[in-house]
């Protein structure tokens, strides 16, 4: 496109547009032209393209208890390989492997039960 190689990943289930599995990085892809077709190295993706966000809101009472939200956002890498072990998931598994993950993030003296 223009100036800039785009590479393209359409054997992968929901891959967004100009995304390459990270197992297909830094290999041989063909790029079609003009030209007779060529093959090039797809780079590997930097770590900015790989991205885990959390938004905690929580709020803490006289007792000592914690409690709130929090909102994760995958994006690039990350959100494909969420989708891509997810896929055969209903929105129950999907919710609790989240859950697990962030349980996991917790010190264990204060996971909730």
């Amino acid at each position: 496109m223009g100036d800039r190689t785009v590479a393209f990943d359409p054997a992968t289930p929901f891959c967004p547009f100009g995304l390459v599995h990270w197992s297909r990085t830094n290999s041989a892809a063909l790029r079609f032209s003009d030209e007779p077709p060529a093959f090039f190295l797809i780079p590997p993706f930097p770590p900015d393209m790989a991205l885990t966000q959390r938004e905690i809101a929580l709020t803490l009472d006289l007792q000592g208890n914690l409690a709130g939200t929090v909102k994760t956002t995958f994006t690039g890498q990350e959100a494909l390989v969420r989708r891509l072990e997810h896929i055969h998931d209903d929105e129950t598994a999907r919710r609790e492997a989240l859950e697990k993950e962030f349980s996991d993030l917790l010190p264990m003296a204060r996971r909730p039960s």
